[in-house]
């Protein structure tokens, strides 16, 4: 997490931010390599932001599984995905996600 407060906790991930895997990666990783554990309590933000200049990107929180899906799947709970999950959105496009105790999932 880049930063925590008593209400927030927040994050942010990156595609495409580095040439690793031809760029289908998200802060460096591939294939399932980034976990990220949230305990139910706290309420996230994540910011999605997508840097590579060739591909659309998108974002979903999924369980672990191996191996990665290859698309998307049902997310790990509701909302849990950024807009255009099969299209992708574009270079230097973001969006911020969260979940909140109270009503799980991305907004």
């Amino acid at each position: 997490m880049d930063s925590r407060d008593e209400d927030q906790r927040r994050s942010k991930l990156t595609s495409g931010l580095t040439q690793l895997n031809g760029g289908l990666n998200s802060n460096g990783f591939n294939d399932g390599k980034l976990t990220l554990t949230v305990p139910t309590s706290w309420n996230v933000v994540i910011k999605f932001v997508n840097h590579d200049a060739n591909l659309p990107h998108s974002a979903e929180v999924v369980d672990s599984v191996k191996p990665m899906p290859a698309g998307p799947v049902d997310p790990a709970f509701p909302r849990a995905m950024s807009v255009r999950l099969m299209q992708g959105m574009g270079r230097g496009k973001q969006i911020r996600c969260g979940s909140s105790p109270a009503s799980p999932g991305l907004t």
